[in-house]
Protein backbone atom coordinates (compact mmCIF):
# COMPACT_ATOMS: atom_id res chain seq x y z
CA UNK A 1 0.00 0.00 0.00
CA UNK A 2 1.39 3.40 -0.98
CA UNK A 3 0.80 6.10 1.70
CA UNK A 4 0.95 10.19 1.04
CA UNK A 5 1.67 12.37 3.54
CA UNK A 6 0.22 15.85 3.28
CA UNK A 7 1.49 18.47 4.89
CA UNK A 8 0.60 22.35 4.57
CA UNK A 9 3.35 24.67 5.63
CA UNK A 10 3.42 27.77 6.95
CA UNK A 11 6.64 29.36 8.30
CA UNK A 12 8.06 25.85 9.32
CA UNK A 13 11.43 25.73 7.85
CA UNK A 14 13.11 24.89 11.21
CA UNK A 15 10.21 21.81 11.89
CA UNK A 16 9.28 20.21 9.00
CA UNK A 17 13.32 18.57 8.12
CA UNK A 18 12.78 16.59 11.56
CA UNK A 19 8.70 16.10 10.73
CA UNK A 20 9.59 14.23 7.55
CA UNK A 21 13.03 12.50 9.17
CA UNK A 22 10.81 10.96 11.78
CA UNK A 23 8.17 10.14 9.23
CA UNK A 24 10.47 8.17 7.01
CA UNK A 25 11.98 6.30 10.44
CA UNK A 26 8.57 5.25 11.35
CA UNK A 27 7.61 4.47 8.21
CA UNK A 28 10.69 2.66 7.21
CA UNK A 29 8.65 -0.36 5.62
CA UNK A 30 6.01 1.57 3.68
CA UNK A 31 5.72 3.24 -0.23
CA UNK A 32 5.79 7.07 1.16
CA UNK A 33 5.20 9.63 -0.70
CA UNK A 34 5.44 13.47 0.48
CA UNK A 35 3.35 16.04 -0.91
CA UNK A 36 4.39 19.59 0.91
CA UNK A 37 2.35 22.57 0.30
CA UNK A 38 3.96 25.76 1.17
CA UNK A 39 1.07 28.88 1.86
CA UNK A 40 3.24 30.93 0.91
CA UNK A 41 4.87 31.48 4.00
CA UNK A 42 5.67 35.43 4.66
CA UNK A 43 9.34 33.92 5.69
CA UNK A 44 11.73 35.16 2.66
CA UNK A 45 11.77 31.61 1.25
CA UNK A 46 12.79 29.87 3.58
CA UNK A 47 9.78 26.68 3.88
CA UNK A 48 10.05 26.56 0.15
CA UNK A 49 14.01 26.02 0.09
CA UNK A 50 13.22 23.52 3.17
CA UNK A 51 10.65 21.81 0.59
CA UNK A 52 13.42 21.59 -1.75
CA UNK A 53 16.03 20.66 0.17
CA UNK A 54 14.03 17.30 1.51
CA UNK A 55 12.81 17.01 -2.16
CA UNK A 56 16.70 16.48 -3.07
CA UNK A 57 17.48 14.22 0.07
CA UNK A 58 14.15 11.99 -0.73
CA UNK A 59 14.59 11.86 -4.46
CA UNK A 60 11.38 10.96 -6.02
CA UNK A 61 9.47 10.79 -3.37
CA UNK A 62 8.59 14.47 -2.91
CA UNK A 63 5.66 16.62 -4.47
CA UNK A 64 6.20 19.94 -3.68
CA UNK A 65 3.39 22.83 -4.16
CA UNK A 66 4.32 26.80 -3.68
CA UNK A 67 0.96 28.54 -3.77
CA UNK A 68 0.91 31.83 -5.24
CA UNK A 69 -1.05 33.36 -2.46
CA UNK A 70 -1.58 32.83 1.43
CA UNK A 71 -5.09 30.82 0.97
CA UNK A 72 -5.25 29.07 4.37
CA UNK A 73 -4.74 25.76 5.66
CA UNK A 74 -8.10 24.32 3.67
CA UNK A 75 -7.20 25.43 0.82
CA UNK A 76 -3.62 24.15 0.71
CA UNK A 77 -4.82 20.64 2.30
CA UNK A 78 -6.87 20.65 -0.70
CA UNK A 79 -4.23 21.56 -3.27
CA UNK A 80 -2.11 18.80 -1.10
CA UNK A 81 -4.88 16.22 -1.44
CA UNK A 82 -5.08 16.80 -5.38
CA UNK A 83 -1.25 15.86 -5.80
CA UNK A 84 -1.43 13.01 -3.74
CA UNK A 85 -1.47 9.64 -5.21
CA UNK A 86 -1.40 6.97 -2.53
CA UNK A 87 -3.82 4.42 -1.72
CA UNK A 88 -4.32 6.07 1.54
CA UNK A 89 -3.73 9.73 2.53
CA UNK A 90 -2.63 11.18 6.13
CA UNK A 91 -2.98 15.00 6.65
CA UNK A 92 -1.02 16.33 9.69
CA UNK A 93 0.81 19.65 10.64
CA UNK A 94 3.87 20.61 10.28
CA UNK A 95 4.64 21.80 14.09
CA UNK A 96 5.88 18.48 15.17
CA UNK A 97 2.84 18.50 17.45
CA UNK A 98 1.23 15.30 15.57
CA UNK A 99 3.63 12.54 16.40
CA UNK A 100 4.76 11.23 13.37
CA UNK A 101 5.39 7.61 15.73
CA UNK A 102 1.41 7.48 15.55
CA UNK A 103 0.77 7.59 11.73
CA UNK A 104 0.94 3.74 12.09
CA UNK A 105 -2.25 3.31 14.17
CA UNK A 106 -4.60 5.21 11.98
CA UNK A 107 -3.29 3.41 9.22
CA UNK A 108 -4.00 0.38 10.67
CA UNK A 109 -7.43 1.22 11.77
CA UNK A 110 -8.10 2.57 7.88
CA UNK A 111 -10.05 -0.11 6.09
CA UNK A 112 -12.95 -1.17 3.45
CA UNK A 113 -15.53 -0.40 6.02
CA UNK A 114 -13.89 2.94 7.00
CA UNK A 115 -13.05 6.41 4.71
CA UNK A 116 -11.63 8.53 7.11
CA UNK A 117 -9.96 8.15 10.46
CA UNK A 118 -9.54 11.06 13.14
CA UNK A 119 -7.12 10.95 15.92
CA UNK A 120 -7.99 12.38 19.48
CA UNK A 121 -6.06 13.35 22.17
CA UNK A 122 -6.02 12.71 25.96
CA UNK A 123 -4.20 15.84 26.67
CA UNK A 124 -3.82 18.76 23.90
CA UNK A 125 -0.75 20.68 24.67
CA UNK A 126 -1.95 23.94 22.98
CA UNK A 127 -2.55 27.10 24.62
CA UNK A 128 -5.69 27.29 26.48
CA UNK A 129 -6.61 30.04 23.90
CA UNK A 130 -6.44 27.86 21.58
CA UNK A 131 -7.84 24.61 22.99
CA UNK A 132 -11.02 27.00 23.82
CA UNK A 133 -11.38 28.28 20.04
CA UNK A 134 -10.94 24.74 18.87
CA UNK A 135 -13.95 23.83 21.01
CA UNK A 136 -15.80 26.16 19.85
CA UNK A 137 -14.99 25.61 16.30
CA UNK A 138 -16.37 21.91 16.92
CA UNK A 139 -19.44 23.38 18.22
CA UNK A 140 -19.64 25.67 15.58
CA UNK A 141 -19.57 23.16 13.08
CA UNK A 142 -22.03 20.93 14.75
CA UNK A 143 -24.53 23.26 14.67
CA UNK A 144 -24.19 23.76 10.75
CA UNK A 145 -23.07 21.07 9.70
CA UNK A 146 -24.24 17.00 10.16
CA UNK A 147 -21.09 16.12 11.78
CA UNK A 148 -21.59 13.24 13.98
CA UNK A 149 -21.88 14.06 18.08
CA UNK A 150 -19.18 13.92 20.04
CA UNK A 151 -16.61 13.80 17.13
CA UNK A 152 -13.68 16.07 17.58
CA UNK A 153 -12.74 17.34 13.94
CA UNK A 154 -8.66 16.44 14.22
CA UNK A 155 -6.42 17.99 11.45
CA UNK A 156 -4.77 14.71 12.20
CA UNK A 157 -6.63 12.22 10.12
CA UNK A 158 -6.15 9.58 7.47
CA UNK A 159 -8.55 9.09 4.36
CA UNK A 160 -8.61 6.03 2.01
CA UNK A 161 -8.05 7.07 -1.58
CA UNK A 162 -11.76 6.86 -2.96
CA UNK A 163 -12.74 9.22 -0.27
CA UNK A 164 -10.16 11.79 -1.90
CA UNK A 165 -11.29 11.29 -5.04
CA UNK A 166 -14.62 12.66 -4.31
CA UNK A 167 -13.01 15.37 -2.47
CA UNK A 168 -11.00 16.92 -4.74
CA UNK A 169 -14.00 17.51 -7.06
CA UNK A 170 -14.97 20.09 -5.31
CA UNK A 171 -14.72 23.31 -7.24
CA UNK A 172 -15.35 25.92 -4.54
CA UNK A 173 -12.87 28.62 -3.53
CA UNK A 174 -13.85 28.50 -0.04
CA UNK A 175 -13.52 24.67 0.99
CA UNK A 176 -13.92 23.09 4.76
CA UNK A 177 -12.32 19.61 4.61
CA UNK A 178 -14.00 18.04 7.21
CA UNK A 179 -17.23 19.41 5.69
CA UNK A 180 -16.31 17.86 2.26
CA UNK A 181 -15.37 14.58 3.94
CA UNK A 182 -19.39 14.50 5.85
CA UNK A 183 -20.49 15.66 2.59
CA UNK A 184 -19.32 12.12 0.74
CA UNK A 185 -19.14 9.47 3.79
CA UNK A 186 -20.01 8.76 7.25
CA UNK A 187 -17.82 5.73 7.66
CA UNK A 188 -15.73 7.05 10.18
CA UNK A 189 -13.25 6.07 13.00
CA UNK A 190 -11.44 7.38 15.57
CA UNK A 191 -8.34 6.55 17.49
CA UNK A 192 -6.72 8.30 20.43
CA UNK A 193 -2.84 9.52 20.13
CA UNK A 194 -0.90 11.54 21.80
CA UNK A 195 -0.04 15.40 21.19
CA UNK A 196 3.07 17.06 21.71
CA UNK A 197 3.94 20.71 23.26
CA UNK A 198 5.19 23.03 19.91
CA UNK A 199 8.86 22.89 20.22
CA UNK A 200 9.50 26.33 18.77
CA UNK A 201 7.49 29.03 16.72
CA UNK A 202 3.50 29.58 17.35
CA UNK A 203 0.00 29.05 15.47
CA UNK A 204 -0.85 30.52 12.43
CA UNK A 205 -4.44 30.94 13.33
CA UNK A 206 -5.28 34.39 14.04
CA UNK A 207 -8.73 35.88 14.68
CA UNK A 208 -9.03 36.74 11.05
CA UNK A 209 -8.22 33.04 9.71
CA UNK A 210 -10.73 31.82 12.40
CA UNK A 211 -13.47 33.59 11.16
CA UNK A 212 -12.94 32.98 7.68
CA UNK A 213 -13.35 29.40 8.82
CA UNK A 214 -16.47 29.47 9.71
CA UNK A 215 -17.53 31.54 7.14
CA UNK A 216 -16.57 28.93 4.93
CA UNK A 217 -18.25 25.99 7.14
CA UNK A 218 -21.70 28.83 7.31
CA UNK A 219 -22.33 29.93 3.45
CA UNK A 220 -20.32 27.26 1.84
CA UNK A 221 -21.72 23.32 3.96
CA UNK A 222 -25.03 24.86 5.67
CA UNK A 223 -27.98 26.12 4.88
CA UNK A 224 -28.72 26.78 8.18
CA UNK A 225 -28.66 30.71 8.04
CA UNK A 226 -31.25 30.46 5.70
CA UNK A 227 -33.31 28.34 8.08
CA UNK A 228 -32.85 31.26 10.71
CA UNK A 229 -33.58 33.79 8.44
CA UNK A 230 -36.98 31.68 7.66
CA UNK A 231 -37.71 30.85 11.43
CA UNK A 232 -37.12 34.83 11.92
CA UNK A 233 -39.78 35.99 9.42
CA UNK A 234 -42.12 33.58 10.48
CA UNK A 235 -41.85 34.34 14.43
CA UNK A 236 -41.89 37.83 13.66
CA UNK A 237 -45.22 38.14 10.83
CA UNK A 238 -46.52 35.80 14.03
CA UNK A 239 -45.45 38.68 16.85
CA UNK A 240 -47.25 41.52 14.36
CA UNK A 241 -50.45 38.93 13.96
CA UNK A 242 -50.74 38.64 18.04
CA UNK A 243 -49.91 42.23 18.46
CA UNK A 244 -52.65 43.24 15.46
CA UNK A 245 -55.15 40.90 17.69
CA UNK A 246 -54.75 42.74 20.88
CA UNK A 247 -55.30 45.84 19.99
CA UNK A 248 -58.23 44.91 17.78
CA UNK A 249 -59.87 43.29 20.70
CA UNK A 250 -58.82 46.14 22.91
CA UNK A 251 -61.03 48.63 20.73
CA UNK A 252 -63.83 46.00 20.31
CA UNK A 253 -63.80 45.07 24.29
CA UNK A 254 -63.06 49.02 25.72
CA UNK A 255 -65.21 52.47 24.43
CA UNK A 256 -62.70 54.27 25.65
CA UNK A 257 -59.71 52.31 23.55
CA UNK A 258 -58.62 54.28 20.39
CA UNK A 259 -55.64 53.18 18.32
CA UNK A 260 -53.32 55.28 17.35
CA UNK A 261 -52.52 55.91 13.47
CA UNK A 262 -48.94 55.19 14.65
CA UNK A 263 -49.41 51.65 16.23
CA UNK A 264 -51.46 49.98 13.04
CA UNK A 265 -48.44 51.29 10.67
CA UNK A 266 -46.04 49.79 13.10
CA UNK A 267 -47.76 46.42 13.30
CA UNK A 268 -48.26 46.81 9.12
CA UNK A 269 -44.69 47.17 8.60
CA UNK A 270 -43.50 44.23 11.63
CA UNK A 271 -45.72 41.97 9.41
CA UNK A 272 -44.68 42.36 6.40
CA UNK A 273 -41.38 42.62 7.29
CA UNK A 274 -42.01 39.12 9.29
CA UNK A 275 -43.18 38.07 5.90
CA UNK A 276 -40.37 39.36 3.40
CA UNK A 277 -37.76 37.33 5.70
CA UNK A 278 -39.90 34.42 5.66
CA UNK A 279 -40.12 34.71 1.64
CA UNK A 280 -36.13 35.58 1.75
CA UNK A 281 -35.12 32.78 3.31
CA UNK A 282 -37.89 30.00 1.90
CA UNK A 283 -36.13 31.63 -1.96
CA UNK A 284 -32.64 31.11 -0.82
CA UNK A 285 -33.27 27.48 0.90
CA UNK A 286 -34.12 26.13 -2.70
CA UNK A 287 -30.90 28.13 -4.19
CA UNK A 288 -29.13 26.51 -0.96
CA UNK A 289 -29.75 23.24 -2.13
CA UNK A 290 -29.00 23.56 -5.75
CA UNK A 291 -25.50 24.65 -4.23
CA UNK A 292 -25.40 22.38 -2.37
CA UNK A 293 -25.89 19.76 -5.20
CA UNK A 294 -23.53 20.99 -7.88
CA UNK A 295 -20.47 21.71 -5.00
Amino acid sequence: MKVSIVIPCYCSSELLPAVVDDLVKQLADTSLEFVLVNDDSPDKGATWAAIREIAERLPGQVVGVNLAINSGEHNAVLAGLRQATGDAIVVMDDDGQNPPSEVPKLLERLGDDVDVVYSTYEIKRHAWFRNLGSRFTNWVAGMLMDKPSGLYLSSFKVMHRRLVDRIVSYPGSFPYIDGLVFRNTRRYAVVKVNHLARSQGSSGYTLRRLLRLYASMAFGFSILPLRVLTFAGVSIAILATVLAMVFIGQYLLQDSFEIQGWTSLAVLVTFFGGVTLFALGTLGEYFGRMYLAVT
